[in-house]
């Protein structure tokens, strides 16, 4: 059962990248399938904690903003649902874990500090420095995401019983969180780029798929952690 639906939840991410750039209309009802799908998972696996809830609101979020991000005149609701669904696992991660190691925070902080420079100065050459600004405070927040994420490496031990996995032991298994938040982080750094300093052929690709593998790494992990 379990690999049923990881095989459908696959097939349907990649037809969503298959429409994105091959038959747009349909990429409007295809892009948000694989979300509907892992919200299906949480509502397979209910729980009344708060952290469910949490993880459960971050996922709703998220699909309100691939609606809304489907339209220009609408683009700016939906990474505003974006942010709002960082913010609900920002708040899930640190009732995992805590605060970030400082020497994390630091790193992450420093790379996203770095990549800002490098796309500070590709606008530049294009003329549309404003537009960093649009930009900036969404990866502070996917930074954050990130720090947060890591605080939970460790907390998921054998002792939880795996709803969604089967069991996958070890350092895959305490990782999960922290991966899905990784890719989240690489997906919004691609998009920001991809959408202000200059498009590339295979960037929607990288976001899309990033993005559909970050959701799906959160959701298995989310349920581990709580059942």
């Amino acid at each position: 059962m379990i690999f049923a639906f990881w095989g459908i939840f696959v097939l349907s991410a990649g037809f969503s990248i298959y429409c994105r750039y091959n038959n747009r209309l349909w990429y409007n009802f295809a892009k948000p399938v694989p979300l509907f799908l892992l919200i299906g998972m949480y509502a397979m696996n209910p729980s009344s904690l708060a952290l469910y809830q949490l993880f459960l609101a971050g996922i709703v979020a998220g699909v309100v903003g691939d609606i809304l991000l489907l339209r220009e005149q609408t683009f700016r609701y939906g990474a505003a649902f974006f942010f709002l669904g960082h913010v609900l696992y920002i708040v899930a991660f640190y009732r995992m874990g805590g605060w970030p190691a400082l020497g994390v925070l630091l790193l992450i902080l420093g790379y996203s500090v770095i990549y800002c420079v490098f796309l500070f100065r590709r606008l530049q050459t294009q003329g549309g420095v404003g537009n960093v600004w649009m930009g900036t405070p969404y990866l502070l927040m996917v930074s954050i995401l990130l720090m947060f994420a890591s605080s939970t490496v460790g907390q998921m031990g054998n002792r939880y019983t795996d709803v969604v996995s089967g069991g996958i032991p070890g350092i895959f298994q305490q990782m999960v969180l922290f991966g899905g938040a990784l890719l989240f982080y690489i997906s919004d750094l691609v998009l920001v780029w991809n959408r202000y300093a200059g498009k590339f052929q295979a960037g929607q690709i990288v976001v899309l798929g990033t993005y559909y593998s970050a959701q799906a790494l959160i959701t298995w992990g989310a349920l581990k952690y709580i059942s």
